[in-house]
């Protein structure tokens, strides 16, 4: 569980949730020198054993050389990681959980100026999942959710990046109609819906969305960010069924 998702970063002097999106085509505009740092509040205190950073290595490369995590315990900034190279990816496990509210990271050497496009804090589940059934995606969310349809994914690439607990491991990229459904094969898959209910989304591909006069907008395509793009589409066309 990420308890960072869609939560609010102070770096820089400025808040951001766009290192919090799930979506690593997204990041902070600003980058960070040594002795710099960026802050989050989890609102309540969490349990998190573990971290993962990303660098925007894309637009500014890898330049994180040493990193610092701190979490406030009893009002006291404590260090529980000592990090070192991030680049694409860095998952750093913490020696034992850390439960704590606040949680600080402070680039101790980096290269050039550090842009970070991902960060989370994740702690561990006592139980595995159960399969997901369905999924949300709406692109005009204000903030990144866990893919429920009161918390969607606010974009198709994190959609892309989920972990999603599913058996067998196959994501449906269509919601099903009753003349064209999701192939079966003996186990439930899970289905992905563009719109705030699943009788809207039913036989509409997931590259659209509905919109208040009970057409469908186009806002992007599977991979791809699908924040973007016009056009109208109405449900008595282009129904169909997703495959693995």
């Amino acid at each position: 569980m990420d308890h960072a998702l869609g939560r609010r970063v102070t770096a820089a002097g400025a808040t951001t949730t766009l290192m919090t999106d799930g979506n690593l085509r997204t990041g902070a505009t600003t980058g960070l020198a040594a002795r710099e740092s960026f802050e989050i509040d989890l609102g309540s205190a969490q349990p998190v054993d573990r971290i993962t950073l990303t660098e925007d290595t894309l637009n500014h490369g890898q330049a994180v050389e040493k990193l610092t995590v701190e979490a406030k315990l009893g009002g006291t900034w404590t260090k529980v990681a000592d990090i070192g190279s991030v680049g694409v990816l860095r998952i750093q496990k913490f020696s034992s959980t850390v439960t704590a509210q606040e949680f600080r990271v402070t680039v101790v050497e980096t290269r050039a100026p550090a842009y970070f496009s991902d960060f989370s804090l994740f702690a561990q589940l006592a139980a595995a999942p159960a399969p997901v059934l369905n999924l949300y995606v709406d692109c005009e969310a204000t903030i990144a959710g866990i893919g429920t349809l009161d918390r969607p994914y606010n974009s198709l690439e994190q959609f892309r990046q989920a972990e999603i607990a599913t058996e067998p491991p196959c994501i449906s990229r269509l919601a099903p109609t009753a003349s064209a459904p999701i192939p079966r094969s003996g186990a439930t898959e899970p289905r992905m819906h563009r719109s705030p209910s699943p009788a809207t989304a039913r036989g509409i591909p997931t590259s659209w969305r509905q919109v208040p006069d009970g057409s469908f907008r186009k806002v992007g395509l599977p991979g791809l960010d699908g924040c973007t793009g016009g056009g109208t589409h109405h449900s008595g066309a282009n129904a169909g069924h997703g495959h693995c």
